[in-house]
This record gives C-alpha cells, structure tokens and sequence, in this order.
C-alpha cells in the first residue's frame, strides 16, 4: 500500500517540517496552504484534518482542530475544500 509523508522545505531546500504520520493514498487526502498564510492544511478522510505552521521560533509544528469545534477552529477556505 502507498503512503503519503507530508514534508515541508525551505526555499534553499533545506527540510523544515517532516510529519510523523503516514497518509494511505487509497484515502482520500487532501494538501493545500491557506491563501495568504504559511500554514498547511491536511484534509484526511482516514486520519483527520490537521494543520502545520511556524511558531514565534521558526520551528514548524503540526495541530488539529478542537474536537467538535471543527466549524469554529477551521477556516471557511479550507471547510469548503472538505465539503463542509
């Protein structure tokens, strides 16, 4: 079976972000960044939305959304693109 790795790189190629989870191709997943900002959304029909972004740092981190706070913590671009 396929997976996928999400990876993020710098411009100068350098690896910023590398997740720790596998996503199943034979899933539905879903990759976009929300217009305007760095922060990387992960639509996963198997694994769940998440959504990775650079902290005050630079470091690169991976959150989800409250649980049952979907309509509340994801943006109306990125609910549109997951069909809700």
């Amino acid at each position: 079976m396929r997976t996928w790795i999400v990876v993020i790189t710098a411009r100068d190629g350098r690896e910023v972000f590398r997740d720790g989870q596998a996503y199943s191709s034979r899933h539905g997943v879903g990759i976009t960044w929300l217009t305007g900002t760095d922060e990387l959304w992960v639509l996963s029909s198997d694994v769940g939305t998440s959504y990775i972004r650079q902290d005050a740092d630079g470091n690169w981190h991976k959150d989800y959304p409250r649980p049952g706070h979907f309509e509340e913590d994801v943006p109306v671009e990125i609910r549109q693109l997951a069909g809700r």
